[in-house]
């Protein structure tokens, strides 16, 4: 089963996006995935992700995307998160339609609470919004 609640997509900026207003049931199982996919939950057209070359080998987007889920409730308030995360699909190329992370709730006993996924891209290619230190 798939995600519940009315997931809350927002940018911040082109390699990262959050992702609220959403739970999984107990053993559910939910996918995320680029805009146009088919996914559960998809990331807006601006995020962009894409494989890179490092020295002599290439850096698929199961090493380079970090997926960081954390509770959306106060601390101790509802304490049964148990995600487990899967990539599948294409690895290779940027924002391949068949791409996949499966976050799925190992526990059989209670949903999730309202979770909050931070989705970003770690490396390799331009960030149309770089941060920059003063001199």
């Amino acid at each position: 089963m798939p995600f519940t609640g009315v997931p809350i997509i927002t940018p911040v900026n082109d390699r990262a996006c959050r992702i609220t207003g959403v739970s999984l049931p107990l053993s559910g199982t939910g996918t995320l995935g680029f805009s146009g996919s088919g996914a559960d939950i998809e990331f807006p057209p601006s995020f962009l992700a894409s494989s890179y070359a490092y020295q002599g080998g290439t850096v698929d987007l199961s090493q380079c995307l970090e997926v960081n889920i954390n509770p959306g409730l106060a601390v101790g308030a509802f304490t049964n998160l148990q995600p487990s995360v899967e990539f599948s699909g294409a690895l290779i190329g940027t924002n391949p339609l068949t791409f996949r992370i499966t976050i799925t709730n190992t526990n059989t006993a209670e949903p999730t609470q309202p979770l909050s996924i931070l989705i970003s891209h770690l490396g390799g290619g331009k960030v149309s919004q770089p941060s920059r230190i003063a001199p």
